[in-house]
C-alpha cells in the first residue's frame, strides 16, 4: 500500500525548464565564451550544481556557479511556473490522506521561494534540499532521509522525477520510480532510465496510488 509520494521539483512540478536551459547557455557563454551543446545539457541536467558546473570547467568552476546563480535568480519569476495538472494533483494526494515530501538538488533558498511562490509548503510534511545532504542525487541520501521523515518504510513509497538521477536514486533507496513524461529528454531515453512507471499528465499519478 503507497502511504507517500516523493517528488523532485524542478521539472516535476514546477517547470523550470526553459530557465535551466537559458541559464545553462549564459553561464558557459559569460564565462567560457561558447554554447554548450545538448549532449553536454543531458551529461549534467538533474545533477547538483557544483558538479554541473565542474563538467563545464573544473579550473573555473565557481565563476560558473556564481553566474548561473546570478542569472537564474534574476529570471526565475518571470520564467517559472507550475505544470497544469499539478496543484489539481496535490490537493487529490492530500484528500486520500497521502504524505508529500520534495527531494531537490535545488538549494535550500530556492526551495523557499519555490514555496512561497506557488504556495506549495502547506502539501509537504517534508523537504530535502542540497544543503541537507551530503551527496545529492543520484545519490539516495535524500530520499532516505525524506523517508525518515515521513515515518513510511521505502516500500510504501513512490518518488516521482523526470531525470535519470531521479530514477536512479529511487532505486538505490528501494523506492518504486515515476519518470514524468514532461521532462526535457525525448522519450527514446525513457528506457534507458529504467523508471517503474511513466505518466503523461500529473493527475495519471492518482491511479499509483490506489
Amino acid at each position: 500500500m503507497i502511504k507517500a509520494v516523493i517528488f523532485d521539483l524542478d521539472g516535476t512540478l514546477i517547470d523550470t525548464n526553459d530557465l535551466i536551459i537559458d541559464t545553462f547557455y549564459h553561464a558557459v557563454h559569460q564565462c567560457l565564451g561558447r554554447m554548450p551543446t545538448e549532449e553536454e545539457l543531458h551529461h549534467v541536467y538533474g545533477k547538483v550544481l557544483d558538479e554541473q558546473m565542474g563538467y563545464f570547467s573544473q579550473e573555473r568552476r565557481q565563476e560558473l556557479v556564481e553566474a548561473y546563480k546570478n542569472y537564474y535568480r534574476t529570471h526565475m519569476d518571470e520564467k517559472t511556473h507550475l505544470f497544469e495538472g499539478v496543484i489539481e494533483l496535490l490537493d487529490a494526494l492530500a484528500a486520500r490522506g497521502i504524505l508529500m515530501a520534495t527531494v531537490t538538488n535545488k538549494g535550500a533558498r530556492g526551495v523557499r521561494h519555490a514555496f512561497e511562490k506557488f504556495d506549495l509548503g502547506k502539501y509537504f510534511t517534508a523537504s530535502v534540499s542540497a544543503d541537507d545532504v551530503v551527496s545529492g542525487k543520484p545519490d539516495p541520501e535524500g530520499i532516505l532521509m525524506s523517508l525518515d521523515h515521513l515515518g513510511v518504510a521505502p516500500e510504501e513509497a513512490l518518488f516521482v522525477g523526470d531525470s535519470f538521477n531521479d530514477i536512479a536514486a529511487a532505486k538505490g533507496a528501494g523506492v518504486r520510480s515515476v519518470l514524468v513524461d514532461w521532462t526535457l529528454f525525448h522519450e527514446n531515453h525513457y528506457a534507458a532510465f529504467g523508471a517503474d512507471a511513466v505518466i503523461k499528465h500529473p493527475m495519471d499519478l492518482v491511479a499509483l496510488v490506489e
